[in-house]
């Protein structure tokens, strides 16, 4: 397994390239933190337990706020396509879910793209904190990092190494085609999703 730089480290340096990239939008947008016992509260509505990244993420920033100038959802995409939910908004969200047959109890909803999608972690009694990729128009949910703490250093290395840009025509964060599959296949070696061919 590769090692990765904390996942707080990883989040000060996708935050800095934001500004790098003049994400005002989204930077604007940002809630503060919300400590762990805040985190579990939550939680705990759900029988599900909280891992440390989950707490670092959400002491980082507690999804978006609705203060502050009116955004469009591509402005404050976090990565492509995808914006942090806030944790009331992800326990409303897995309220809204959960009963599909396609959705397992453990899984946390974190990064939504508006439309269905969402990233979530695996938590315990039933997970470790893994990262899954629930798609909403297709059948697999594959396994894409074994932590967030994983999936942040993926993206933080995506932004410096500029597979991810600022497209000033639509306004978004956008990729170089190919390469951020390339780049998270480098980074975590061990996911099946990332290194074989036929899947990603």
């Amino acid at each position: 397994m590769t090692n990765h730089p904390a996942i707080e480290t990883s989040l000060a340096v996708i935050e800095e390239e934001l500004r790098r990239l003049n994400r005002v939008p989204l930077l604007n947008s940002f809630a503060p933190g919300v400590p762990p016992e805040t985190v579990q509260d939550w939680l705990s509505k759900i029988d599900l337990t909280s891992v440390p990244d989950l707490d670092a993420l959400y002491s980082w920033h507690n999804g978006l706020t609705d203060d502050g100038p009116a955004a469009t959802l591509g402005q404050v995409w976090m990565f492509p396509i995808f914006y942090l939910m806030s944790i009331e908004e992800s326990y409303f969200v897995y309220r809204a879910v959960s009963s599909s047959g396609r959705w397992s109890d453990a899984w946390w909803p974190v990064f939504a793209d508006g439309g269905g999608d969402n990233y979530v972690v695996e938590l315990p009694p039933l997970g470790d904190g893994k990262v899954f990729h629930f798609r909403n128009e297709f059948p697999e949910c594959p396994l894409e990092y074994n932590s967030l703490q994983d999936m942040m250093a993926t993206i933080a290395a995506a932004f410096v190494n500029r597979v991810y840009f600022a497209d000033p025509d639509d306004d978004v964060i956008d990729e170089i085609p190919g390469a951020f599959d390339q780049l998270a296949a480098e980074m975590n070696p061990d996911i099946q999703w990332w290194n074989d061919p036929n899947l990603a």
